[in-house]
């Protein structure tokens, strides 16, 4: 089982992640790392 981080479960970190990855810049990828998105409004 996985935990969750930030209070966001894998499952919608990794949907957010396939949404916005092919217009994100290379450059700031790392923002896309679980500890680094907040999906705590959506």
């Amino acid at each position: 089982m996985q935990k969750k981080l930030n209070n966001v479960g894998p499952e919608k970190w990794l949907r957010y992640v396939i949404e916005h990855i092919q217009d994100w810049p290379a450059n700031r990828v790392r923002d896309l790392l679980p500890w680094k998105v907040d999906l705590s409004s959506q």
